[in-house]
């Protein structure tokens, strides 16, 4: 039998869809609104940083 080896994204992806599964309604939710204004904080700081010095490309992977 050959074994599976998973990298990390796909290990997270089980482990969300199993973390999706688990939680009420309520709990999923909350979990979704935490994220929509996570991410709303980060484009709000990237915006603010395009405004101030728009020759500066902002990289999606660096932290504000």
């Amino acid at each position: 039998m050959k074994k599976t080896v998973l990298n990390a994204r796909q290990m997270g992806r089980i482990g969300g869809r199993t973390a999706a599964a688990n939680l009420t309604p309520e709990q999923r939710r909350e979990r979704a609104l935490k994220a929509s204004r996570a991410a709303a904080l980060v484009r709000t700081a990237k915006a603010a940083a395009r405004k101030l010095d728009p020759s500066q490309p902002v990289s999606p992977h660096t932290e504000s």
